[in-house]
């Protein structure tokens, strides 16, 4: 992700925590709080609690690889927080790719497959 796609310091993230919207599934709580941008930006986080270093980092290449496979259908002027849940450690891409882009259609961020039919 670009530099500009991104959150950068904890309290754009903390704001996103804080005043966001949440949604949330197994693996994967995702944060939505409206910016004044053009463009959707995103952070990912995974806290100690799942685990070493080595687990919390597979987590972000996981949450990063799913959501940067939707990120040109993403709605812009929205800060989304990822934050990776115990059970996204032991999972794959296909499963975290499948618990984001659920959490993406709940929150109406991407459209819904028989949408992006239709307008095609």
């Amino acid at each position: 992700m670009k530099r500009e796609q991104r959150l950068r310091n904890e309290a754009e993230i903390a704001l996103a925590r804080e005043q966001g919207r949440n949604y949330s599934n197994r693996l994967v709580a995702m944060y939505i709080r409206p910016n004044q941008q053009e463009q959707s930006r995103i952070g990912l986080a995974a806290g100690k609690r799942l685990g070493k270093a080595h687990l919390r980092n597979r987590a972000k290449r996981l949450l990063r690889e799913a959501v940067n496979r939707r990120l040109l259908q993403l709605k812009p002027g929205v800060d989304i927080l990822l934050v990776a849940r115990p059970a996204c450690v032991g999972s794959g891409l296909a499963e975290v790719g499948a618990a984001v882009d659920d959490l993406l259609l709940k929150s109406k961020l991407i459209p819904t497959p028989t949408e992006t039919q239709v307008s095609s």
